[in-house]
């Protein structure tokens, strides 16, 4: 306790101010999908479509300022340069009521594909062909990250 105590002194005492110049990076590609399937369902159909493997993964955690944890269905494949997630979009309370959007401008969208890592635009080039030609895409749509007011809920 004495030691707290001291960095409380110490810290009081200095005049000089630090600030740190941090920039996030938004270095992926997102695409945003329409689909009534159940996120288990919709992994399958991309697997199925790419040959991918995406995994179910632990639900990510999302703690909000003065709000409650909220969790997103989360599923990964990982190649050897790229990092792709299917997130679902809404959001769900620890009682399993769903609780707002992770990106609440794209509130008509269910599903968001993220896509990071090295050459995103060669790994993702062939995608919006395949992702029409599934019967449980309804709409889907390539979404520009700078024009995003919720961009930050992506950094994870």
């Amino acid at each position: 306790m004495l030691y707290i105590c001291s960095l409380k002194i110490l810290f009081q005492n200095m005049s000089k101010i630090i600030r740190f110049n941090f920039e996030p990076d938004y270095d992926f590609m997102l695409f945003a999908v329409v689909s009534a399937v159940k996120d288990f369902k919709f992994a399958w159909n991309i697997n199925a479509a790419f040959e991918m493997d995406f995994c179910k993964v632990t639900d990510l955690e999302l703690n909000f300022a003065n709000q409650e944890i909220k969790f997103i269905s989360n599923y990964i494949f990982e190649s050897e340069y790229s990092l792709f997630r299917i997130l679902k979009n809404k959001l769900v309370s620890s009682d399993g009521e769903n609780n707002g959007y992770l990106l609440p401008e794209l509130k008509k969208f269910d599903y968001l594909i993220k896509i990071e890592g090295e050459s995103v635009e060669e790994v993702s080039e062939g995608l919006p062909e395949k992702l029409k030609s599934l019967p449980c895409v309804q709409y889907f749509e390539k979404i520009k990250i700078e024009n995003l007011k919720s961009k930050d809920n992506l950094l994870f």
